[in-house]
């Protein structure tokens, strides 16, 4: 099987695992999460405005500039994903056999989809790798120009992967342009200098907890 038609099966499964993601809280309330977690310090006057997942696998936690709505967003996001592979075993002698990293997958399968979802132009940036406060993250940037009814003016974001053990993590950063003079008054692609300090400020301030040797995690709902 050619590396292509092994990557497009595995985006497929990758894909029907995300829609796994579950919980028993109702309508996006914080709940506390149990192990290994990459904690991000929202930005001044950001808040964490839904979570939805398993608290003992997957879960993932999106934030807004306060005044946003979670369905209509404009003026920024930020999405942290936590993804076990745990049991996933076969899934990852696929992607060893296709030749990727585990890292180097996961940014091939964002971008795979994204391209694939984007009913406009897609742009993609080369990946690369970068280490905030001891993580290693493999970076990417992406921009789609025209993307359904929730943004009709296109979407551009900053992607990073953290890979410990067998837990995957995910933090997303996304701008979307409020009208059509404002995408063609403020270009979205490439991303601008002042949204990458954005990105790398927020990656700076993130850290691992939870697990065995980590320090504690501060209580989610206590942060709601």
């Amino acid at each position: 099987m050619k590396k292509k038609y092994i990557l497009s099966w595995l985006v497929v499964f990758l894909g029907a695992m995300s829609g796994l993601v579950s919980s028993d809280t109702a309508d996006g309330q914080l709940f506390e999460v149990n192990g290994m977690q990459l904690v991000i310090a929202p930005p001044e006057g950001w808040d964490a405005v839904w979570m939805d997942g398993d608290p003992d696998g997957q879960y993932f936690i999106e934030y807004l500039p306060k005044g946003d709505d979670v369905n209509s967003w404009r003026d920024g996001y930020i999405f942290v994903q936590r993804t076990s592979l745990v049991s996933q075993q076969d899934f990852l002698n696929k992607i060893e056999s296709a030749g990727y990293s585990l890292l180097d997958f996961m940014f091939k399968s964002f971008t795979y989809k994204a391209q694939q979802t984007c009913p406009g132009n897609f742009i993609k940036s080369k990946p690369k790798a970068e280490f905030f406060n001891g993580i290693k993250y493999i970076l990417g940037a992406g921009y789609c120009d025209k993307y359904g009814p929730a943004a009709p003016y296109g979407e551009s974001n900053v992607f990073a992967y953290a890979q410990h053990g067998e837990l995957i993590f995910n933090i997303k950063f996304a701008w979307r342009p409020r009208s059509k003079q404002d995408q063609i008054d403020n270009p979205h692609w490439p991303i601008s200098q002042e949204k990458v300090d954005f990105t790398f400020n927020v990656l700076k301030g993130a850290f691992l907890c939870g697990d065995e040797g980590y320090e504690e995690c501060s209580s989610l709902v206590g942060n709601n």
